[in-house]
């Protein structure tokens, strides 16, 4: 409970576990009230977490509670559970709010495995300079069997499952408030779906 983690140095706060490998395997774990942050400008896309910023394994019947932020700017990849999910995320969830820039989830940053069973509740707020899913910010891997009840509001661009989406998303649904700001920057491309936004 009330896991706190910050920026320490070069270090940036990726989350509990950095990385969990190709035969990690991390089961009935949660993770409440966790307040995690960092201030590090990240282009290449460094993937930030509660429980993990990389999974390529396996987590199931595991979640989290509290928020997740980011620097306001862009570069970030954001999930309220996991950053990157290379792996399989199985029966998990995350009620945790996901702020402020770059590609965020409610669950996931981004995907190329497989999310199965398994929920985003807490709200998403990516701001000017960041896009947001309820559930995945980019999808190119599997979504199966899967909702989203959290507000993804993108700023500019939000979807009610996922931000991107070129992968598989089936059996899955959003129910909540897909939203933006009124008026969006001169020359700046908007868009808004209620499963993906592109």
């Amino acid at each position: 409970d009330r896991f706190s983690q910050s920026d320490r140095g070069l270090m940036p706060a990726v989350g509990l576990f950095g990385v969990i490998g190709p035969t990690g395997v991390v089961r009935n774990l949660g993770m409440t009230n966790a307040n995690l942050s960092t201030y590090t400008y990240s282009p290449a896309g460094i993937a930030f977490g509660i429980l993990a910023g990389l999974n390529q394994g396996i987590i199931t019947y595991s979640y989290t509670s509290g928020g997740r932020g980011t620097a306001s700017f862009e570069g970030a990849t954001t999930g309220g559970l996991v950053g990157r999910n290379d792996g399989l995320i199985e029966r998990s969830s995350s009620s945790a709010f996901v702020g402020s820039a770059g590609l965020l989830g409610g669950l996931v940053g981004t995907n190329t495995g497989t999310v199965l069973q398994s929920y985003a509740s807490g709200n998403v707020s990516a701001g000017y300079h960041g896009n947001a899913g309820g559930l995945i910010g980019g999808n190119s891997g599997i979504v199966s069997q899967s909702y989203s009840t959290a507000i993804a509001d993108g700023g500019v661009s939000a979807g009610g499952i996922a931000y991107s989406n070129s992968g598989t998303i089936e059996q899955s649904f959003a129910a909540a408030l897909v939203q933006g700001y009124c008026c969006s920057p001169p020359d700046t491309s908007t868009s808004f779906g209620a499963i993906a936004a592109r």
